[in-house]
């Protein structure tokens, strides 16, 4: 009787350890290391309490198989044909959807696939710091607060990678007053004084050592004719300038109330500009909205990266060729802002942002040339 065929007990083993020794004829083997198999999968959930142990598991995962589907083939070459249901190679397959989906719902989907990518600016600082490499957990379901890698489109253009928080959710109806979010009516962020800005600390012709701010967690502050530019809070820069007597106050820079702003996606709504805009509701799945003198420059960006059947001009706009005056949103949507929001590229340039466009959640910080944030975790706000 001719032996069992090496190259597939091997390739068995490798997809799901064990069924490549249930094609031999080990039963009990077979069984006990598609056990083992499962609880290696599962640990993942446990036992990444950390970056490091989180990125260390496919290896460990990958390493195991390996080792299994050898020992699988080994046996092949002195197992003979025959044997039970178990050993058929259809069961085996079978096994193998059957397990591994569960594997993939248990532990894949919630924890999602880490992809490292690297912060192309200071937007988000002090959270994120220009040249920081950070772990995205790819696919993650977006939720308020969370800090997000964001592809935003550009028409008839490259597209462009960018982190950014999640202010805005799917259905909430949004108003920012100088830079502050408010949801009906209600402040939604933490005090006014603690979001970041770009501020200028006055000084007197005084050199600053760059090692000084470091004290008061600012990362690269710049020297001006009539100061230090600064990426920081008006509560810290308050306090640089009552603990140092070189500083003689701070100047953050605002825009003049009533400004409009004709370069931001909603284009030139009178009044309307990067600090201030509003009320205006987040599209959601389901959602309709009349298409109006306020809601055509506010959701035209929306609906057109969302239906490619859809036509817009100044006359009338089309829908596969049928005149339309209210449009039904079919994805749920999000808007975005940089916690350094003198210095953000987000959604008050883009838009608002289709669950496609979403790639996954900031996890880690992986690397830093700040000391002690390489391998720390991202502190989510809700």
């Amino acid at each position: 009787m001719k032996s069992k065929n090496v190259i597939l007990a091997f390739v068995l083993s490798l997809l799901l350890p064990g069924t490549g020794h249930l094609y031999t004829r080990a039963t009990v083997q077979g069984i006990l290391f598609i056990l083992l198999t499962v609880v290696v999968d599962l640990s993942v959930r446990w036992v990444a309490t950390s970056p490091g142990i989180l990125f260390m598991m496919p290896y460990v995962v990958i390493g195991w198989r390996v080792l299994v589907a050898l020992l699988a083939a080994l046996r092949a070459r002195k197992a003979e044909v025959g044997g039970s249901l178990l050993a058929n190679p259809i069961m085996g397959v079978v096994l193998i959807v059957a397990i591994n989906y569960f594997s993939y719902s248990m532990v894949q989907e919630p924890i999602g696939v880490m992809e490292e990518t690297t912060m192309n600016n200071n937007s988000m600082a002090p959270t994120l710091f220009i040249r920081e490499k950070v772990a995205v957990q790819k696919g993650a379901e977006p939720r308020l607060g969370a800090i997000v890698a964001v592809c935003y489109p550009r028409p008839f253009r490259a597209e462009v990678i960018d982190i950014d928080r999640i202010v805005g959710m799917p259905g909430e109806e949004i108003e920012m007053r100088d830079n502050v979010i408010f949801v009906d009516g209600k402040m939604r962020e933490p005090a006014p004084e603690q979001l970041i800005h770009n501020i200028t600390i006055l000084s007197e012709d005084k050199e600053v050592d760059p090692n000084f701010w470091q004290q008061y967690d600012i990362n690269g502050a710049g020297p001006l004719p009539t100061g230090y530019l600064v990426l920081t809070n008006e509560e810290t820069a308050q306090r640089v300038v009552d603990e140092n007597d070189w500083a003689t106050g701070y100047v953050r820079r605002l825009v003049p109330d009533g400004t409009t702003n004709d370069r931001l996606f909603f284009w030139a709504i009178p009044g309307w500009n990067e600090n201030d805009m509003g009320p205006f509701v987040v599209p959601k799945a389901g959602m309709t909205v009349t298409l109006d003198t306020l809601t055509r420059p506010l959701y035209q960006r929306a609906i057109l990266l969302e239906d490619n059947g859809v036509i817009w001009s100044d006359e009338e706009i089309t829908q596969n060729g049928k005149p339309i005056t209210e449009y039904t949103f079919v994805e749920d949507h999000y808007f975005l802002l940089s916690d350094s929001r003198d210095n953000g590229f987000d959604s008050r340039l883009w838009g608002f942002v289709g669950r496609p466009f979403l790639l996954g959640e900031v996890r880690y910080i992986t690397e830093s040339s700040n000391e002690g944030r390489s391998w720390t975790s991202v502190v989510v706000g809700e």
